[in-house]
């Protein structure tokens, strides 16, 4: 479930206002519990999703399953926001479910590919000055105003 363009647009709006120290946080806090009191659908979908959590984690499983397969949960995603109990699962619902982990482990694996990539450089440009007393501000400070390099 991604939020809604009016949720996103109050949580950016009232963290400008409390990264800039114009509002506190217990203000902000207190306008973001009056906004989603007028959307209680918004607040059904947050609780469903807290409920399929908790099944997710805390459902029991027959003991052959939890023997053989003690990582595959009790309800397994079948399709966008589609949860079928495991046991109970068609070839269908296999296939699906197949697509579903497929699909959101590749796009979690390149994702961390580039994020781990993005690291390593930014690591290595900074550490030495960092290991030498600086702050990593200071240490992008020093290499942004360096000249660029010839390529």
């Amino acid at each position: 479930m991604s939020a809604p363009a009016w949720y996103r647009e109050a949580v950016a709006l009232h963290g400008e206002r409390a990264a800039a120290g114009t509002e506190t946080p217990e203000a902000c806090a207190a306008a973001m519990a009056a906004l989603l009191a007028g959307h209680p659908e918004f607040l059904a979908a947050i609780g469903g999703r807290a409920v399929d959590n908790w099944v997710r984690k805390h459902a029991p499983v027959d003991l052959f399953h939890s023997a053989l397969f003690p990582l595959i949960p009790a309800y397994m995603t079948v399709g966008i926001d589609v949860k079928v109990r495991t046991a109970d699962m068609t070839a269908a619902d296999l296939e699906k479910a197949k697509r579903m982990v497929m699909t959101r482990t590749g796009n979690t694996m390149r994702s961390a590919r580039r994020d781990r990539k993005a690291f390593v450089i930014f690591y290595n440009a900074v550490h030495d000055l960092v290991k030498s007393g600086m702050t990593v501000g200071e240490a992008t400070a020093r290499l942004a105003a360096q000249e660029p390099k010839a390529a």
